[in-house]
């Protein structure tokens, strides 16, 4: 933590309501509890590398196919009762798309599904949250209700067509 808050070791800044400040440099995150803490930095604890949390799944599939296939997948390793779901990829973030759409060329289908889906009159993402809009019609034709992404950026297609997908792992 510095003057201007809490940052991750790349600098990158990390807002949360709710972290206990008690004058301490550094945070940790108690996995049983699911709680973050500030520490002392001299302290030893264990630790977390980075893992990419990005899958490109190369099977064709529809997008409610790719939901459930997303769904199913489990990790083994993981630890302390911390066991993260997936689902298909959301994009809040610039650097998020960038990195997907570094990632997109590598499918075998010029578009991937992605959880952005039509519903409500509004793009809404996996997690509920709306989409900016940003490139994605106002009014999507009829049967058009599914996000895709490509080198191009994002795209509505219908529900049905088969193509690869991105899952993520949901913490």
């Amino acid at each position: 933590m510095d003057e201007n808050g809490w940052k991750w070791v790349n600098n990158e800044s990390y807002d949360t309501l709710g972290l206990p400040t008690t004058g301490e440099k550094c945070g940790l995150m108690n996995a049983a509890k699911s709680r973050w803490r500030d520490s002392d930095c001299s302290k030893n604890f264990g630790f977390v590398c980075q893992m990419d949390n990005l899958i490109l799944v190369k099977e064709n599939k529809t997008w409610e196919e790719a939901i459930d296939h997303c769904r199913a997948l489990q990790v083994d390793s993981w630890r302390n009762n911390v066991n993260p779901g997936f689902d298909l990829l959301i994009l809040h973030t610039e650097d998020e798309f960038a990195y997907a759409q570094s990632i997109v060329r590598e499918a075998q289908t010029d578009e991937v599904w992605i959880g952005l889906r039509w519903l409500a009159g509004r793009w809404l993402w996996m997690d509920g949250e709306t989409d900016d809009g940003v490139s994605m019609p106002v009014c999507p034709a009829n049967g058009m209700n599914c996000g895709t992404l490509s080198e191009k950026g994002k795209q509505s297609r219908d529900c049905v067509g088969r193509r690869n997908f991105f899952c993520f792992i949901t913490f």
